[in-house]
């Protein structure tokens, strides 16, 4: 249960984190209002380092260079054959303090998938949102 004003953000990073740490957890949509995307994204990094934080938005991209941030079916294709291909390679990956403290947070990366998206963007393109089998939206 979340409870008012004790950082809902935060609790449910870490819940999200615990979760993909007993791999319980592969995918997670999480869809959030534009102005507090990147609060989303250093929380998550904070509270579930296993979870790989992909942004899907316009501010992600820069002019004429990276990648493009929108969505398809395809991506999600190879995002859930990344993490397959992950877990295979991360079988005794560290799961307590001292394992953290002497292999860094960068070591649990790819125990889950974490997706941060808008509202707008799920309207626009809702047949591929829906398409993917997350398990929490």
């Amino acid at each position: 249960m979340l409870l008012p004003s004790v950082g809902k953000t935060v609790q449910m990073c870490s819940y999200l984190g615990t979760m993909a740490a007993s791999r319980q957890l592969k995918s997670v949509l999480i869809i959030v209002p534009a102005t507090v995307m990147m609060h989303w994204l250093n929380e998550l990094a904070i509270w579930a380092p296993g979870l790989r934080r992909i942004l899907i938005h316009k501010s992600g991209e820069r002019v004429g260079k990276g990648p493009n941030r929108s969505i398809s079916r395809q991506m999600l294709r190879s995002l859930d054959k990344w993490l397959h291909r992950s877990r295979v390679e991360r079988l005794y990956e560290p799961i307590d303090e001292r394992d953290l403290e002497e292999n860094g947070p960068d070591s649990f990366v790819g125990t889950g998938i974490a997706v941060v998206t808008t509202f707008e963007n799920i309207r626009r393109s809702t047949d591929v949102w829906i398409s993917h089998d997350w398990s929490y939206v």
